[in-house]
């Protein structure tokens, strides 16, 4: 099989924007600066708000896409490895990932859609979310499929 991967967007539900290299970046500047009273003390709330701006930019943007490759899948900020899956329960609002760690979720609601329409936005969401649960089926190794997709 092919070294490929699909991406689809996905909005997670919202979540501490900071993440923990941002804060360990804001935390190591702080105590540095305190503990050794550099002169450039009055510089810390300065790399504290560029840090925290990083912080909400880029940190979300990496969260929103489920990313499905031949050994795991990426949704929002979790990762599976299909190893690791027990079971897969399939439903037209949400498909529920049970893995040996814990559980992901991933909803339908939460895909985007451009439509404006009521009926369009649950039918584009709908199909999104069982365009992602084919590619689970077709990348997920064939002699487990029986046991593991509901």
């Amino acid at each position: 099989m092919a070294n490929s991967f699909a991406a689809y967007k996905y909005d997670q539900k919202p979540g501490m924007p900071l993440r923990l290299p941002q804060l360990t970046v804001i935390i190591a500047f702080t105590v540095a600066f305190v503990a050794f009273d550099w002169p450039l003390l009055p510089a810390v709330p300065i790399l504290a708000i560029v840090v925290l701006v990083w912080g909400f930019v880029t940190a979300p943007s990496m969260r929103r896409k489920i990313i499905i490759t031949n050994r795991f899948i990426i949704v929002a900020d979790k990762v599976v490895y299909f190893q690791s899956i027990k079971k897969v329960q399939v439903t037209p609002e949400r498909c529920v990932i049970h893995s040996k760690q814990e559980s992901c979720t991933i909803e339908a609601d939460l895909f985007p859609t451009n439509a404006r329409k009521d009926w369009k936005i649950a039918r584009n969401k709908k199909a999104k979310l069982e365009k992602v649960v084919d590619k689970l089926k077709s990348v997920f190794p064939a002699e487990a499929l029986p046991g593991i997709f509901e």
